[in-house]
This record gives structure tokens, C-alpha cells and sequence, in this order.
């Protein structure tokens, strides 16, 4: 299944708006994804992934096969350096525009009556014809 990856979040909110009646089951997938940076495993990543799948033969392309559309924006690091340390005003502007982002696509999805779940459509998940 093809993957269209944005990293705008006011790019994939036009996605979303053009392919809204094309939405598998009208589920938009959105998480916060905390990955170990390359630098140094004690460093976190911190992005928001919102995903979605375009059915298999919208009405504006009837030829067109079932894709994943994609945002991965990222939004900073933490460093956190302890268990009981609190954390740091940087780490805490980091999650501050994640949620941020995380409230702009709910926005979004209510505006235009999807359901919003936790978790990430990854490649292979789905079935494109709208029956999950």
C-alpha cells in the first residue's frame, strides 16, 4: 500500500478536508511517538504521527488503489536526567508543541466528523475496501 507522508500539519489538514468522504471506517489514527535518539539513548525523540487510509476507489479517482496518508511532525527532544528529576523548561515546551499539533488535527477531525483513536496505521494494516 502506498504511503503520502506529510510533515505539515496545515498540509495534511488539507488532505484530510479534500479526502474526507474517502476516509476508511472515518478513523483518524494520532499518537505521540517517542523514539531513542542516534546521539544518545537517553535522549527522546518526540513527534506526532497522525495516519489515515484513503479507500480503495475514492470518487475523485476510481482507478486509484487504497493508500496510507501520513504526518510526522516532529516537535523536539527530552533529555530527561533522572527518574525523579522534574523535567526541564525545554522538555516541557517539546511537550507543549506536541500537543499543540495533537490539537490543531483533532480540530480538524471534529470539524469534520471523524473519529480520532490512538496508535499509527502502519504499511499492510487495512484492507482498502472500507470493511477495516
Amino acid at each position: 500500500m502506498a504511503i503520502v507522508k506529510f510533515n505539515s500539519v496545515e498540509e495534511f489538514s488539507d488532505e484530510l478536508r479534500k479526502e474526507k468522504g474517502n476516509i476508511e471506517r472515518r478513523i483518524v489514527r494520532l499518537t505521540d511517538l517517542f523514539t531513542p535518539s542516534k546521539l544518545s539513548p537517553n535522549i527522546r525523540l518526540v513527534q506526532v504521527i497522525a495516519t489515515f487510509i484513503v479507500c480503495a476507489f475514492p470518487a475523485a479517482l476510481p482507478a486509484a488503489g487504497p493508500h496510507i496518508v501520513r504526518l510526522e511532525r516532529y516537535c523536539g527532544d527530552i533529555w530527561p536526567l533522572s527518574g525523579t528529576a522534574p523535567p526541564s523548561e525545554a522538555d516541557l515546551k517539546t511537550m507543549e508543541r506536541a500537543k499543540e499539533v495533537s490539537e490543531q488535527i483533532e480540530a480538524v477531525c471534529r470539524e469534520l466528523s471523524l473519529e480520532v483513536r490512538a496508535g499509527v496505521i502502519e504499511e499492510g494494516e487495512g484492507r482498502g475496501d472500507g470493511k477495516g
